[in-house]
């Protein structure tokens, strides 16, 4: 793989070229499906976030537009031949996603009018709403775990990270609902990126781009790549963590994957003055280091929801954008097995002998941890780039 190479992410498969036809024809719908799917992405997101909102017609939009969007991409898949099985598993999960948005959106059609807020229980609202039963309930939850189960068999990542995770039945949201099913159209949406979106290589296996030029973005995506070449030689990273980070350019977007685990990732805006990014783990302790760092830096924390997100605006002003990609985010990556194991993790690297020289006092967990960071992303910033 060569810089400026347009390429597909999955491995070339040795199929027989007479057995492939139509992908050429419709590979302009491949990229316009894709391109609205991380729209509608961002738009679950958003209806997710605004959890004090009411369930409303954005809501109803939302989930037909998700509907029909599963149900294209099938389409389209019928003019493509290829691997027979991989195919049929593409279609599996694009059905269930049919079946489960579907029923998502009759259910607030049923509640539209009612008044119930996003961050209502699912299993409240049968109470207050005669023509909710419980059975209509069990149906929704049934299709998302079919869907996540289905998207699995393909990306072999779970979607799912909030039902029966951080919540309970009883204690599972409308608003969580919505986020559970965006996070599980995020895997399979990403995994159809690669296998159907020609992307650009900037950085072999790291950086890409859906062809789109954004000189900002791209100079952006380089500094946080750079740093974390650094970082990992310094064997500051877990292997597997490593080996799972890249991110990929969209028109103003940038979506990067920040670790490996499902849903450590990072969605950052180009914005008329800066970016604003939003950080999902599930790791409240990370998340913690993650905002004073961004504190330290002069970086604005938005909002924060427990072990869910961090939502950050990063001006172009004071360079605070450079400072964010280059001494904030590198820093999450492995950062809980670094609180885990604490100044071992650091000692080896040329930041461990600095400190050695520059404290005045013990420190454990957190306050280690920031500490590090600062100092090591202080020299960072300094090596320009």
């Amino acid at each position: 793989m060569k810089k400026g190479e347009v390429v597909s992410l999955l491995p070339p498969k040795k199929v027989d070229p007479k057995l492939i036809w139509g992908l050429e024809e419709k590979q302009e719908e491949f990229d316009l499906l894709i391109t609205q799917g991380y729209e509608y992405e961002a738009e679950g997101r958003k209806i997710a976030s605004m959890r004090n909102e009411k369930i409303s017609e954005e809501d109803e939009t939302w989930a037909e537009n998700m509907k029909k969007w599963h149900e294209e991409f099938y389409d389209a898949l019928t003019h493509i031949k290829e691997e027979e099985e991989v195919v049929e598993l593409i279609l599996e999960a694009l059905n269930s996603g049919i079946i489960l948005f579907s029923e998502i959106r009759i259910f607030i059609i049923k509640t539209e009018e009612s008044n119930i807020k996003r961050l209502s229980t699912l299993r409240s609202l049968p109470m207050y709403i005669s023509y909710i039963n419980d059975e209509d309930i069990n149906s929704i939850l049934s299709y998302l775990e079919r869907y996540d189960d289905d998207q699995y068999n393909l990306t072999h990542r779970e979607g799912i990270w909030m039902y029966k995770k951080l919540m309970t039945e009883d204690e599972y949201t409308y608003s969580a609902l919505v986020n559970d099913a965006t996070s599980v159209f995020h895997q399979l949406l990403n995994y159809l990126a690669r296998k159907y979106q020609k992307l650009v290589v900037i950085v072999p296996e790291k950086v890409y781009s859906d062809g789109v030029v954004n000189p900002y973005l791209e100079r952006l995506a380089l500094q946080w790549n750079k740093a974390t070449e650094i970082f990992n030689k310094e064997n500051l990273y877990y292997s597997e963590d490593y080996e799972c980070l890249y991110a990929i350019i969209r028109g103003t977007n940038l979506e990067m994957r920040v670790g490996s685990s499902e849903g450590h990732a990072t969605h950052v805006e180009q914005r008329l003055r800066g970016i604003v990014a939003t950080y999902y783990d599930t790791d409240e302790d990370v998340h913690e280091v993650f905002m004073k760092l961004c504190d330290y830096w002069g970086i604005n924390v938005i909002e924060h929801k427990t072990r869910e997100s961090t939502d950050i605006f990063a001006p172009a002003i004071g360079e605070c954008d450079i400072k964010f990609m280059k001494a904030v985010l590198p820093f999450v990556t492995s950062m809980d097995y670094r609180l885990a194991e604490g100044y071992s993790y650091w000692k080896d690297s040329r930041w461990g002998k600095q400190y050695e020289i520059q404290k005045s006092k013990d420190l454990f967990g957190e306050d280690l941890e920031l500490q590090m960071c600062i100092i090591a992303g202080s020299d960072i910033l300094k090596e320009g780039g």
